[in-house]
């Protein structure tokens, strides 16, 4: 499923926040992180 470069950058001025990817809560910025860049 895409995500929208709109969507992504909300997501980095949040990185701090809880994130939904693949269905999956993460709360861990460094998750986060590390899942961002796989896209």
């Amino acid at each position: 499923e895409e995500v929208s470069e709109e969507y992504k950058e909300e997501w980095l001025e949040n990185i701090e926040t809880t994130v939904q990817i693949d269905g999956n809560w993460i709360e861990d910025p460094s998750l986060f992180y590390c899942h961002k860049r796989l896209w």
